[in-house]
């Protein structure tokens, strides 16, 4: 019995080792390798492409470094406000309030079931959240909206068949 317990004794040692040894070597290399690019080193902080980012409860406000925009974003009252400083001067520029926006999953599905003017939509168009007076039929996140719920209610997911 006094020699299986040396044994045992003997395997832990050897194991706890190994395993310590192979902590320090990772732990080594991660601080000793070089800054690229396409290495990761999860001592380093990147930015993910956004120059600033400050929150507080219900709101978060960032710059971004692809342009001087200003963005504010109020996550209660689901409104993003963007905002550009020229000539010394805070100006805004747009304006838009996204509740419907999140109520889209998926806004390649075709719709038109549902609502006929409900298409997927080109990406590089965007689409309003409202339809404008002047376009009654313009694809907006509003219609896409409805559709895409009446759709869900329909399915198998949703309350429907």
């Amino acid at each position: 019995m006094a020699m299986l317990d040396n044994f045992g004794d003997k395997i832990v040692r050897v194991t706890r080792t190994i395993l310590i040894s192979a902590i320090v070597i990772v732990a080594a290399l991660i601080i000793s390798s070089p800054n690229q690019s396409n290495s990761i080193n999860p001592l380093s902080v990147r930015s993910a492409n956004a120059a600033g980012i400050c929150s507080a409860p219900g709101y978060l406000a960032l710059t971004t470094e692809s342009d001087q925009n200003f963005y504010i974003i109020d996550t209660k009252k689901q409104v993003i406000c963007v905002y550009t400083i020229n000539g010394g001067q805070l100006l805004l520029t747009a304006a838009r309030k996204f509740d419907y926006d999140c109520k889209i999953w998926d806004d390649s599905l075709d719709l038109t079931k549902y609502n006929p003017g409900c298409r997927p939509w080109n990406k590089g168009d965007g689409i309003f959240r409202d339809p404008p007076k002047d376009q009654p039929n313009a694809l907006c996140a509003k219609t896409y909206a409805e559709a895409f719920q009446k759709a869900w209610e329909d399915s198998k997911f949703g309350s429907g068949k």
